[in-house]
């Protein structure tokens, strides 16, 4: 597989957030007790709401464009914030939207890839 892209190095907006899920299977016992397990080797996913306030219409278009090349399929390298390691991730959804006088805000959802 080739080596995944990297994020435009563009600071993300306060405001953005993660949100983590648990996959677990349940195996209900007839007095009550429930046996859970996680559900795979990556039985967490992690997706992240970013936003980018403010940008200059050539930056966004450098967001959007590189979203676009990618197409939801393929992987890229980012750095959550406060954290010291890049994971892959691939972005699910974008949206661009007009702030003002040449300025944009760029919103997308990305979602933690687990492909080897």
């Amino acid at each position: 597989m080739p080596t995944p892209f990297n994020l435009p190095d563009i600071e993300i907006s306060k405001g953005s957030q993660s949100d983590t899920q648990f996959s677990v299977l349940e195996a209900p016992f007839g007095d009550g007790y429930i046996a859970r397990q996680g559900e795979g080797l990556n039985a967490k996913k992690t997706t992240w709401s970013v936003t980018w306030r403010g940008l200059p219409d050539a930056v966004a278009s450098t967001l959007t464009d590189f979203f676009d090349a990618r197409a939801g399929v393929e992987a890229f390298n980012w750095t959550p914030p406060g954290e010291a390691t890049s994971r892959q991730w691939r972005v699910i959804s974008y949206q661009r939207i007009p702030t003002g006088y040449l300025n944009k805000t760029v919103t997308a959802t990305f979602e933690e890839m687990f492909d080897p």
